[in-house]
C-alpha cells in the first residue's frame, strides 16, 4: 500500500511514486490519514475475508474506520481504478458522502460512469476533480467526457501526459482544492449556525 506507480518508485524514488507527499502534506496540515491497500487481496492462494476485490477491502475498510469516526470532513483521494473504487463507496455509503465527504478528488481515474443514484452524482460534480492525462498546464479545465448519463466530475490537466506521473504532478493542486474545500464547508457549516 501506499503507491502510486511501483514503475515510478524504482526508477525515480518514494517522492514520485508514493503517497508520501501527499500523506506529509495532510498531516502537516492536520489531517487524520488512512491509506487503503485495495490491490492486497490475497495470502498466498487464500482470499483475504473483507477484502477478496478492491471494492470489497474498501467497503470493509470505510465501515469499520470512517462511518463510525468522528471527522466532520473527508476528502478523497484516488488514483486510477481507485477512482471506480471510490465511487462505489460514494453510492455504498451514501449518509457519509452527503454529510461528511467534502473534496472527492482523482487522478486519471478510469471510472466510466458514476452511480444510479443522481443526488450522489449531483454531489460527486459539485466536490470532484478528475486530473487526467493532458499535454495542457496543470488545472487546464479539459472537455466534459461524454459518460452514459448526464453527470460527469470535471476534468482538469494533471500537467502531465503520462498516467504513471498524473499524481505526483497534480499533488499541489489537489491538496490546494481539498484546502478551498474544506474552507468553503467550515464557512458553509458556520453559516449555518449563525441562522
Amino acid at each position: 500500500g501506499g503507491q502510486w506507480s511501483r514503475k515510478l518508485i524504482i526508477n525515480n524514488g518514494l517522492d514520485e511514486g508514493s503517497m508520501l507527499g501527499y500523506i506529509e502534506r495532510a498531516k502537516s496540515a492536520g489531517y487524520a490519514v488512512l491509506v487503503m491497500n485495495t490491490n492486497h487481496n490475497r495470502v498466498g492462494k487464500n482470499s483475504i475475508p473483507g477484502s477478496e476485490t478492491p471494492v470489497t477491502h474498501a467497503r470493509t475498510v470505510w465501515e469499520q474506520f470512517v462511518t463510525g469516526s468522528p471527522s466532520k470532513f473527508i476528502a478523497v483521494v484516488a488514483h486510477s481504478y481507485g477512482g471506480i473504487v471510490a465511487v462505489d463507496l460514494a453510492e455504498k455509503f451514501k449518509l457519509d458522502l452527503m454529510e461528511r465527504v467534502g473534496a472527492f478528488l482523482l487522478t486519471d481515474s478510469v471510472h466510466h460512469k458514476l452511480t444510479d443514484d443522481d443526488s450522489v452524482n449531483e454531489k460527486l460534480q459539485r466536490i470532484g476533480i478528475n486530473y487526467v492525462c493532458s499535454k495542457a498546464p496543470l488545472d487546464t479545465v479539459l472537455p466534459k467526457y461524454i459518460m452514459r448519463s448526464d453527470y460527469s466530475i470535471p476534468r482538469v490537466s494533471s500537467g502531465s501526459n503520462e498516467h504513471i506521473w498524473t499524481s505526483f504532478y497534480a499533488m499541489e493542486s489537489v491538496m490546494r482544492e481539498s484546502e478551498k474545500l474544506y474552507m468553503n464547508s467550515t464557512e458553509n457549516q458556520q453559516n449555518d449556525v449563525d441562522l
